[in-house]
């Protein structure tokens, strides 16, 4: 049984930021069906503990962050065809500056 989270940053932050950018990495070093398993049971047990109930009154980089997932997991998806290389941690970077202001501007919300 799923339990409803009183500390919304930091579940968003273990439960939808971290994975997402765990399957990206998964995905583009060819893991892609573990990569999507990942990312689609995160999300699951993310809506089943009720962390998507208010996403309308999350701030705007929070909303991007999250909107931002499956773009990036079907980056992944995308850069599995091609020859690995550094290059391709550039997006898991920007990725994690987004979750880390997302998980801010959260943690800020539920303090007001």
């Amino acid at each position: 049984m799923v339990t409803k989270t009183k500390d919304l940053a930091k579940s968003v932050t273990n439960v939808v930021f971290t994975p997402t950018a765990l399957a990206y990495c998964w995905s583009f070093l060819g893991y892609v069906i573990a990569a999507l398993s990942l990312y689609l049971v995160f999300m699951a047990v993310a809506f089943k503990m009720g962390l998507f109930d208010d996403v309308i009154k999350w701030p705007r980089i929070s909303q991007a962050a999250l909107f931002s997932g499956p773009v990036l997991v079907g980056l992944g998806c995308y850069l599995s065809t091609k020859q690995t290389s550094y290059p391709m941690l550039i997006p898991t970077g920007m990725y994690a500056v987004l979750s880390i202001l997302g998980g801010v501007a959260l943690r800020k919300l539920n303090a007001s």
